[in-house]
């Protein structure tokens, strides 16, 4: 079912702005790329490429209670671990991890 939510249709998350506001925001658009799930260990495993920088930022834990809301599942933040493999840049012909982003500028 997580499959699905991620490949179809928006995932509509309230965010409180910084002065108070609370806005409707469509997770997806923060959402670039993301693996099958999987379930290791008796665990869902989401791997999901976010955007993270001043231009755009979509937290780990609240795109899981998102994800959470649609399915109508109370996911506990204490039972949810987030490990960070990599940040990327954005470039025109997709994203490029950190050390390929170093890596072009050494060859300069």
């Amino acid at each position: 079912e997580l499959e699905k939510i991620l490949e179809s249709g928006p995932i509509p998350a309230r965010k409180r702005t910084k002065s108070g506001k609370i806005v409707e925001k469509d997770l997806k658009d923060d959402i670039h790329g993301h693996e099958k799930v999987n379930f290791e260990n008796n665990r869902i495993v989401l791997k999901v490429l976010l955007s993270a920088g001043s231009r755009g930022n979509l937290n780990p834990l609240f795109l899981i209670n998102g994800l959470g809301e649609k399915i109508g599942w109370n996911i506990d933040p204490h039972n949810v671990n987030v490990l960070r493999i990599d940040l990327f840049s954005k470039a025109e012909s997709g994203p490029l991890s950190l050390e390929e982003t170093v890596s072009g500028v050494e060859a300069r």
